[in-house]
């Protein structure tokens, strides 16, 4: 859709040229510390899902289970914890 049929009021007067040049510009308002900063929050979300999901998991073992990988009940989040570090390491 144009700017001539968004605002056919204003067709011919160089509305159409105005609102590409600020299309453009708003695209470099995208800049990469913005970009940086919702590439953080982004995965800030998935580790905080990733996080829920592996607690919730674990938490659904029974004693036996969680003694046969080595957990006690009481240490779930923070094995949880320790090992999506040992993952955002790499040191799986």
């Amino acid at each position: 859709m144009s700017a001539t049929t968004l605002f056919p009021r204003f067709a011919g007067h160089g509305l159409s040229r105005q609102l590409g040049k600020s299309a453009a510009q708003s695209g470099a308002c995208l800049d990469k510390p913005r970009l940086s900063m919702m590439s953080r929050l982004l995965h800030s979300l998935q580790q905080g899902l990733k996080r829920r999901a592996a607690i919730r998991a674990l938490g659904a073992l029974d004693e036996r289970m969680l003694a046969d990988i080595g957990i006690d009940r009481g240490r779930i989040e923070a094995e949880t914890d320790a090992m999506l570090a040992r993952a955002e390491r790499g040191d799986d």
